[in-house]
């Protein structure tokens, strides 16, 4: 088996491989540190900076530590004041009281991103709800930096293009935490799959397969103002 590569800061781990990736029609391809093939773009990056999360992608570059760092802690309060309140609530003798507090158990942190959802909503022109996944995602990695006792290292692919073919897959191992690429071409039911949760992609561009196929013509049509009354090879969508 192939040893990892050694850890290199995340500036050196962003640059261009010139490997690229190409999945035949109907195959299925497996990427990560151990697989044979593409193995050489697969790099550690070791964050040593809060500046590093934005070179990753992983944190918005408007964010600054300190405006993030306060937000999630006063989340962090609000998530155990509510804990509190549940039990208290729960070992009282009077089966009416807080009754109206009672809603959804405050067991889920992520359910108490408010004050985080507040500061990245003016980044966004739709509305940020707390479990929104760019919340969830900057959560996610600004506390697992904040949590690092030791070194903290993610596993990065870069490489130049990726072309999977129609009906082929591209499966990256749990190990990968981010891709980043040039192009992103994805044939007629392709796919690019991950197996490790909170995965940052970023490509230059991504082409995939036509809007109008047969199975997501009536989602456009619902989502596309007056796509439905559109007309394709004379035939009403």
């Amino acid at each position: 088996m192939r040893d990892l590569p050694r850890p290199i800061p995340v500036s050196e781990a962003l640059r261009e491989s010139g490997i690229d990736i190409n999945v035949p029609e109907g195959a299925t391809v497996v990427a990560g540190p151990f697989e044979r093939g593409h193995y050489e773009a697969f790099r550690l990056a070791e964050v040593t900076s809060f500046k590093d999360l934005h070179l990753l992608g992983f944190v918005h570059p408007h964010l600054s530590e300190e405006r993030l760092v306060h937000a999630i802690r006063q989340d962090d309060r609000a998530h155990r004041d509510a804990i509190q309140r549940s039990a208290t609530s729960s070992a009282s003798d009077c089966q009416c009281e807080h009754q109206a507090g009672r809603g959804v158990a405050p067991s889920r942190r992520r359910l108490f991103n408010h004050h985080l959802a507040e500061l990245m909503q003016p980044l966004f022109k739709a509305s940020l709800a707390v479990d929104d996944p760019a919340v969830l995602h900057t959560y996610h990695h600004v506390s697992a930096y904040l949590a690092a006792s030791a070194r903290f290292i993610v596993g990065i692919f870069r490489l130049r293009d990726i072309n999977i073919a129609d009906n082929a897959t591209l499966m990256m191992t749990p190990t990968v935490q981010a891709l980043h690429a040039n192009d992103v071409n994805i044939g007629r039911n392709g796919r690019l799959r991950f197996t490790s949760g909170g995965v940052h992609v970023k490509s230059r561009t991504l082409n995939g397969p036509s809007l109008f196929t047969d199975a997501t013509s009536a989602v456009i049509a619902k989502a596309v103002r007056g796509l439905s009354r559109e007309r394709k090879d004379g035939i009403t969508l």
